[in-house]
């Protein structure tokens, strides 16, 4: 199953590359990308950016937009490209096809990520004077590794349940889109309906000595929805349907 999976995300990751223009076009775009988020909010945030846990959330946000802008493409853009029929009629099981994608779109916005901890570390250093050489603290490029790699397969594991559905890539994005809204909203409904929960929820995050409880909550959150969702996506993917819907 391994070997099937790694086929898959090979495949995957030079189809990215053939799309981007080679290996020079697809570094262009993951440093463009992240150029705002690595460079330009750290330069205007200041040291804050290093010394604080705000890079957790830029690196948490840097593989989410990756993740959602290249996740309705995995089936739907397959349809297409004209090239789904050939993927099914291989002999890979439909967990390799399912993981394998995953794990390519997943590795791809961890690097942006990644990339982004890096330029934001030498944008705020080479920006604002300080005393010595500013670093990240242990705690805090671990925790910003490892959350924004929950998230990316958290939101990798949502998208494909949406782009298994889509018969286009414009209508996956349209649903993703959807469904990330109403994830949005849904703070703004329990304010209303329950205002004592989400203030003590808030608190989580925002009170001094919380940070390692919130960053608890938040892994096993992602985790939990990683393996529904998943779960949820090997249901409905049967190469049988997608084969009909082709």
């Amino acid at each position: 199953m391994m070997r099937d999976i790694w086929t898959v995300t090979w495949k995957e990751w030079l189809e990215q590359l053939h799309l981007g223009g080679g290996v020079r076009g697809a570094i262009v775009r993951v440093v463009l990308g992240v150029g705002i988020l690595g460079i330009v909010w750290p330069w205007m945030i200041g040291t804050e950016f290093v010394t604080t846990y705000l890079s957790v959330a830029f690196a948490s946000l840097s593989t989410t937009m990756y993740v959602a802008a290249l996740i309705p493409d995995a089936f739907p853009g397959e349809r297409e490209r004209h090239t789904l029929e050939t993927l099914l009629a291989s002999r890979l099981p439909d967990a390799a096809i399912l993981f394998g994608k995953m794990l390519a779109i997943v590795s791809y916005a961890w690097f942006a990520a990644l990339l982004m901890l890096l330029l934001g570390l030498v944008t705020v250093n080479l920006t604002h004077k300080t005393p010595g050489f500013l670093m990240y603290q242990p705690r805090v490029i671990l925790a910003a590794s490892l959350l924004s790699l929950l998230l990316a397969f958290a939101v990798a594991a949502v998208g494909s349940v949406f782009s298994i559905r889509a018969a286009t890539v414009k209508q996956a994005q349209q649903m993703l889109s959807a469904g990330t809204l109403i994830v949005f909203l849904l703070p703004a409904l329990i304010a209303q309906i329950a205002p004592g929960y989400l203030t003590r929820f808030i608190e989580l995050f925002t009170k001094p000595g919380q940070g390692a409880t919130a960053a608890m909550l938040f892994a096993v959150a992602c985790i939990v929805t990683t393996v529904v969702m998943t779960w949820i996506a090997l249901l409905r993917f049967r190469r049988s349907r997608l084969i009909l819907s082709d």
